[in-house]
């Protein structure tokens, strides 16, 4: 859809909160992996993570939050 109207991501953002597992070993992969799958340089894709403190689901090990935010450019 985004390709039909002549735009294409020129970063991305993503928080994600989860109690386990523990992504920060993993956050450069990712990086990598979403910049590749995007067509992006690495440094266009933020990404952070965290914990709940284990409050609510995120903290009882119920669930995983995320959040994603996409800037979008004209390829036109």
């Amino acid at each position: 859809l985004v390709k039909e109207q002549e735009l294409a991501p020129k970063n991305v953002s993503l928080t994600i909160l989860a109690q386990r597992p523990r992504l920060a070993p993993h956050i450069e992969a990712m990086q990598a992996n979403l910049a590749a799958a995007l067509s992006l340089p690495p440094d266009a894709v933020g990404i952070a993570a965290g914990t709940n403190e284990h409050l609510g689901y995120v903290g009882e090990e119920k669930g995983i939050t995320c959040c994603a935010s996409v800037l979008l450019r004209r390829t036109v």
